[in-house]
């Protein structure tokens, strides 16, 4: 890396409705990353599914059964980006 070239780091922050769907824990540990000379920025999206058997099918790939908890369409993603600069 080139002296005063930025690291970004994309990661999901956690706590929000994606992530509570996880039976892990798959939030970032900002304390770790801010240990190591990190700022942060919390970035709030969401996905968008045409149905509610979208939403459940691609829930289901990532963590499992989920065919009785899913009922919407719109859920809150919070994913942090991680910043340094190299000196």
């Amino acid at each position: 890396m080139k002296e005063e070239s930025p690291i970004v780091i994309i990661d999901n922050y956690g706590d929000d409705e994606f992530s509570c769907y996880s039976p892990n824990d798959i939030s970032s540990s900002v304390s770790q990353w801010g240990k190591r000379g990190f700022n942060y920025d919390v970035i709030n999206t969401e996905f968008v599914f045409d149905s509610v058997e979208e939403a459940k099918e691609l829930l289901t790939f990532y963590f499992g059964e989920q065919e009785e908890i899913v009922n919407k369409t719109r859920l809150e993603y919070k994913v942090v980006a991680y910043t340094k600069t190299i000196h």
